[in-house]
């Protein structure tokens, strides 16, 4: 989409972002601007975007100089922009940093009629602030270690004393088992869980197995798994999906090693780790715990007005 400024014989041609369903949208060019954006995260690509959001649409920005996802969902025949199981929020990719304003979310198709969603930057004055943490693992190991708060070197080195067993996976098949183990530590969590949460997680385990980039790490007792964690890669940004750990685990600070291990393994790359939380006080005091940083995204829910912006 195009639009002209200006008067009289002076107009400037400037470019806009235009609205475009998956279906229609370049998917190589799509990619490849998620790829070559310094803020890459594997939410941004398009089949990960498929599992999780199977009726997505995007906003494009020229010729895919920016792109950015925005979830579709149907309820009751209307439609409306949601936030995805497994993508804590949505950005804005490409080569420079270029973000969609509220006043470009007016040129979304007039039968979406809400937008509920988080994102990188505030779309819209009353989007409320929430908190990431993350950690560049730019370091060496003992530096690494250093950043650690001394409960959580403490935790690590008690499980580490237990002579447990960590591992490596790069294959969906132990996913379920981590799902059941969530199930059976944390009953009390199910109901408060979204529609369809451990069917896409196992989808998205199989979807990033495909792609080459999927870790599943597990730390184990003997033969006993006492602890498991999903996470996954790109070239820029390791993102934790989901955990899941026993009653053994948390008495032990397992997951204090589990978590520790994995950091260490690729320390010293240009890497950033993405806890993907917590607004659980609790949770985003643990993450922190491994010398994290706290950054600042945002929820916006509106009722699309049509003379606005949003």
């Amino acid at each position: 989409m195009e639009w002209f400024t200006g008067t009289g014989d002076q107009k400037s041609k400037c470019v806009m972002w235009t609205y475009l369903d998956s279906s229609t949208i370049d998917r190589t060019k799509w990619d490849a601007c998620v790829s070559e954006s310094k803020n890459e995260i594997i939410y941004g690509y398009t089949w990960y975007l498929d599992v999780v959001a199977p009726n997505w649409a995007g906003l494009v920005y020229a010729d895919y100089q920016a792109v950015f996802a925005l979830p579709i969902r149907k309820k009751m025949g209307l439609k409306y922009v949601f936030q995805p199981n497994f993508i804590q929020r949505i950005e804005s990719f490409g080569p420079e940093d270029r973000r969609p304003t509220g006043q470009d979310f007016r040129i979304l198709p007039k039968d979406i009629i809400l937008v509920d969603m988080t994102s990188v930057f505030s779309i819209d004055p009353e989007s409320q602030a929430k908190n990431n943490v993350i950690l560049s693992l730019d370091n060496t190991v003992d530096d690494l270690f250093a950043g650690f708060s001394k409960n959580t070197k403490r935790n690590f080195k008690k499980a580490e004393g237990l002579n447990l067993r960590w591992e490596l996976e790069d294959e969906a098949k132990t996913v379920p088992d981590l799902i059941k183990m969530f199930k059976d530590s944390k009953p009390y969590l199910l109901a408060q869980l979204p529609d369809h949460f451990f069917q896409d997680l196992k989808n998205l385990a199989e979807a990033l197995s495909n792609h080459k980039q999927l870790s599943v790490v597990s730390v184990y007792r003997g033969d006993e798994r006492w602890a498991g964690a999903v996470v996954a890669r790109t070239g820029k940004r390791h993102t934790l999906l989901f955990t899941a750990a026993d009653e053994e685990a948390r008495k032990n600070g397992a997951m204090h090693y589990l978590l520790g291990k994995y950091l260490m393994k690729y320390a010293g790359k240009d890497l950033v780790f993405d806890f993907e939380g917590s607004s659980n006080s609790g949770v985003a005091r643990f993450y922190l715990s491994f010398g994290g940083q706290t950054e600042t995204y945002f929820h916006t829910r509106r009722k699309r007005i049509f003379n606005r912006s949003l």
